[in-house]
């Protein structure tokens, strides 16, 4: 049961809570006697440490091993603190209340079938409105959390350069002593010295602990282990207050990061001018704090602060910015800080949960809906590290609260993937005529479109000639010929009703002439987003625009993705669904065809096909007023397996060897294919894929719908063994679509191709 209002008096009503004597502390008044006698030790209990063990090595991820820890200063004595731990007036503490209705759950109710769901109610009710709670009945004895926090007192009792060796500026070392946050990089340092060190598996990193005191290891890894156990109940507690199942996430959870952050808060002379820690939230899933000390603030809402109560025996657990983002903002990271005080020293052991290192954490899809639309981008601990490592955390955020790097503000501020949201669509130009266009859709004139003819001879390929055992050969030929010629060809008789084909049409031009307002919500500078609606190719790269806007969706497999199509209009979902699912069949049969024309088993990569991703762009190219100096898209090929093109209209050209543009014909009822880098690599260089680009006109609009299909998007492709041989040696290094990705969210498509990187020369 959650426990509010506590008074002592009212103890013995709570059977729970007599089970551990002085479990509530009341309010403090920094009595210096009083507090003194609440010290886990006198401060006399402090060695001397003399000026001279302020050394002068060098940190082990670089830079002057030149900071004097909190601990040296606070031994030095005097009346007032260096002038870098002085804040600026507003970021230093106000006074605050101690919250005795912060919530505090009982975590034995969780055995009690009768009682089970009032706990998860009540943890709940915590996550949604504060992302904190303090837990007792927990499991974990007072003997192991009081062990863990006398070692930690006494690792930081011990002289400087036995602290010194563990001293690190890079926040990936596996153990790392420091003081403030990041003492390189912090303007404004922290009072507070820690030791951190990774735990999981313990078996891994307990031998890199630190080995004095001699019981650091014993104490702190008995505390470390039963913390570990704890944390996996309780997110699997708090995946189930979100209707997930309780085990959804158990391997990730049972691999993930554990870092314990031991941290020691001597006395400070002016705890009004200073802080322990700065406002900031933690990037893992969950943390779970053990501390000797009442010292911790939490932010609520409102962006008020609350002094969490100090309660013998019990566990104040935080969650992490991972929770955010895996409930898609159902559930906030816990805002908090740290304060010191005159009198006595604090202790804290934070143990600090995350998914593994190198795992991508997105919102889950089981949390997205039109109520909670996808809300954030994915990132990883691994990135985050890499980010507070190059910034100062308090100035990673303007309001001074370094929470979440990977936070999506408002469309109205700013794009889901970073970049002022100051684009203007392509059809808003249109619509507000006029005889030029903007200067930056004016393309340098080496890349202006030539009048090009529409080339009549280009291939068309019968598919229905696949299914006649006497004409098979011939159309396998036929594509042989036009994957070896131009990596092109149309399609007809290919399976699909026309009714199918223009309903997708049909659909994409109701979707292109809604308000902005609803298209908006969609924007994204972020090339990973699932749903993604922008203009140009990436407007926040490009140099040059181009005359088109777009929305592009994930799609395989479709009942993954379609919840987060356009709801509007009301047959999109319905009439592009429908094509979707029916390209995606048609890409499947054509690979097989593809890969049988070089010689390979047709299902030689069935699974990989099967499970591959399948990305709907759908693109509008309105009327243009200067045709002659405008692109809709500029050269580039497709990095994917295939893509199959359904138009509208004739626009499309395609480059041949000889460098010449040809214009594709407009053939009712048939649809375009072309081949994709990773083709080009699997086939190690025998085909080529497609250069191609898009033109616009003066008199009518276009819509095109590109199926662009490539292998998994973290499948390693590259060249295929059985096309490796002394006429065709291997050409290409191996690559990957998400590879793809990171490379085009970093460059404009005319500073370069990807595939290019992967050719060996």
């Amino acid at each position: 049961m959650i426990v509010k209002g506590l008074k002592l008096k009212q103890i013995s009503s709570y059977p729970f809570l007599c089970k551990t004597k002085s479990l509530i502390q009341q309010p403090e008044t920094f009595s210096p006697i009083s507090d003194l006698r609440r010290s886990r030790r006198p401060i006399a209990a402090f060695p001397a440490i003399p000026s001279s063990d302020r050394s002068q090595e060098k940190l082990k991820g670089g830079g002057d091993m030149s900071f004097t820890s909190a601990m040296t200063l606070a031994l030095e004595g005097g009346e007032n603190i260096p002038e870098r731990y002085v804040l600026p007036p507003l970021q230093r503490p106000n006074p605050s209340f101690t919250d005795h209705t912060l919530p505090v759950v009982d975590l034995s109710l969780l055995n009690d079938p009768l009682r089970r769901a009032l706990a998860i109610d009540e943890i709940r009710a915590a996550c949604n409105k504060l992302g904190f709670f303090q837990v007792i009945n927990h499991g974990i004895p007072i003997s192991v959390m009081e062990g863990a926090l006398d070692t930690a007192e006494e690792f930081f009792e011990l002289p400087s350069e036995e602290k010194m060796r563990f001293a690190s500026g890079n926040v990936r070392e596996p153990v790392r002593y420091g003081t403030s946050i990041n003492h390189m990089k912090d303007k404004v340092l922290y009072w507070r010295d820690f030791i951190k060190h990774y735990a999981n598996p313990i078996s891994e990193w307990i031998h890199l602990w630190p080995s004095i005191p001699p019981t650091y290891k014993e104490k702190m890894g008995s505390y470390a282990k039963a913390v570990h156990i704890l944390q996996k109940q309780l997110m699997g507690v708090v995946l189930e207050t979100l209707g997930l199942n309780a085990n959804c996430l158990h391997t990730d959870i049972e691999a993930g990061a554990q870092m314990m952050a031991v941290n020691c808060y001597p006395p400070c002379p002016k705890p009004d001018l200073a802080l322990g820690s700065p406002a900031h939230s933690d990037h893992g899933t969950l943390t779970i704090l053990n501390q000797s000390q009442q010292g911790l603030e939490i932010m609520d809402q409102d962006k008020k602060w609350h002094s969490v109560p100090f309660i013998q025996g019990a566990l104040i657990v935080q969650l992490g910015d991972q929770f955010e983002v895996m409930s898609n903002g159902r559930y906030k990271s816990t805002i908090h800080r740290a304060i010191v005080n005159m009198y006595k020293k604090r202790f804290s052991i934070a143990s600090v949960h995350s998914l593994p290192i190198e795992k991508k954490v997105g919102p889950m899809l089981q949390l997205v809906d039109e109520q909670y639309p996808i809300a954030y981008k994915e990132g990883s601990f691994g990135e985050f590290l890499d980010y507070i490592s190059a910034e100062c955390p308090i100035e990673a955020r303007k309001d001074l609260i370094p929470t979440i790097y990977l936070q999506v503000l408002p469309f109205s501020e700013k794009m889901k993937g970073g970049g002022e949201m100051s684009f203007t669509s392509a059809m808003t130009l249109a619509l507000e005529g006029g005889e030029n266009i903007p200067e930056r859709y004016v393309q340098p004139p080496l890349q202006r479109p030539n009048p090009s003819f529409t080339d009549h001879s280009l291939p068309v390929i019968d598919l229905s000639l696949l299914n006649d055992p006497l004409r098979r050969a011939q159309a396998i030929n036929e594509i042989r010929a036009a994957c070896n010629n131009i990596g092109f060809f149309q399609v007809i008789n290919h399976g699909i009703p026309n009714s199918v084909v223009e309903g997708a049409l049909d659909t994409a031009e109701e979707f292109f002439e809604l308000p902005s307002e609803e298209k908006m919500r969609y924007a994204s500078a972020n090339v990973r987003e699932p749903v993604r609606y922008g203009t140009s190719m990436n407007h926040a790269m490009d140099k040059v625009f181009y005359w088109r806007d777009f929305i592009k969706h994930y799609a395989n497999p479709i009942s993954e993705w379609i919840h987060l199509w356009p709801s509007t209009p009301p047959t999109y979902k319905e009439k592009m669904g429908s094509y979707t699912k029916a390209v995606h069949i048609l890409q499947k049969q054509l690979m097989g065809v593809v890969l049988e024309s070089l010689g390979l088993n047709a299902n030689y990569l069935h699974q990989d096909i099967e499970e591959g991703s399948q990305v709907i762009a759908v693109n509008y190219y309105p009327p243009c007023p200067k045709p002659d100096l405008a692109l809709g898209m500029p050269t580039h090929t497709d990095y994917g397996t295939i893509t199959i093109l359904n138009q509208s209209h004739q626009g499309l050209e395609i480059m041949d060897h000889d460098k010449k543009w040809h214009s594709v014909p407009f053939i009712q009822g048939a649809l375009i294919v072309q081949l994709g880098d990773q083709t080009e690599v699997m086939s190690n260089g025998r085909y080529k894929s497609t250069l191609h680009r898009a033109t616009v006109n003066m008199e009518r609009k276009r819509f095109s719908i590109a199926s662009l299909h490539s292998l998994p998007i973290k499948t390693k492709v590259g060249p295929t063994p059985q096309l490796v041989d002394e006429q065709y040696p291997i050409a290409y290094k191996e690559g990957s679509f998400g590879e793809f990705l990171d490379f085009i969210s970093l460059k404009s498509l005319t500073e370069g191709r990807y595939i290019d990187t992967l050719k060996i020369l």
